[in-house]
């Protein structure tokens, strides 16, 4: 019997800490008929957020609320070398912006698609990393590590993170050559997302 209780026990901490990596990351994967959002909501196709509002996420005004058909908001960000990107000043090239983190698995496993797909597309399409809260010796050792030659920028704050209303890591965002949004990923990218979503944004005149 106490054979019996203890790996009852240790089986319900094993799935405690399955769901403690599983929300600490983020992860989502894309549905057909929506988005996968971390909670497990599933979310319209042209939405980052949870269809409900959280206590950390006050409703937003239309203006403001980061869908497919909107303005990507500027930012700017600085680099782990100390040179400075601004959404804006790659005005009238596709920009690929992709949220990341160091300590999340699948945006890892992501990366190296994203370099093959930067070097692909030079001179066609903008790819800008944003990390989220992680001090730049750590974000360079991991660009250095993987071979990533776009800019990543460094979001100290959580500021731009918030204001394109992510949830969950990795989250890319396809935005056409005149700055706005066409398509939302939450979740790893695949070469067919990437490549619907190119033919999508390269479409736009």
């Amino acid at each position: 019997m106490k054979g019996t209780t203890f790996y009852k026990i240790i089986s319900a901490v094993v799935l405690v800490l399955a769901g403690v990596v599983l929300a600490a990351c983020g992860e989502a994967t894309p549905t057909v008929t929506g988005l996968a959002a971390p909670s497990g909501q599933v979310t319209p196709a042209n939405t980052i957020a949870p269809a409900v509002n959280t206590p950390y996420d006050p409703p937003r005004p239309e203006s403001e609320q980061i869908k497919i058909g909107a303005v990507a908001p500027d930012f700017s960000l600085n680099t782990p070398d100390n040179q400075t990107i601004k959404l804006s000043q790659f005005r009238g090239k596709p920009v690929l912006i992709n949220f990341w983190a160091t300590w999340c698995a699948p945006c890892i496993t992501e990366l190296p698609l994203l370099v093959q797909t930067y070097q692909a597309n030079q001179g066609k399409l903008v790819i800008l990393g944003i990390n989220m809260k992680e001090d730049a010796g750590t974000v360079e050792a991991r660009v250095k590590s993987v071979g990533i030659t776009y800019p990543v920028g460094l979001d100290n704050t959580g500021e731009v993170t918030n204001r394109y209303q992510v949830r969950g890591y990795p989250t890319s965002l396809f935005v056409d050559k005149n700055g706005v949004i066409q398509r939302i990923t939450v979740g790893p990218l695949s070469e067919d997302t990437i490549r619907s979503s190119l033919e999508r944004v390269y479409s736009i005149k």
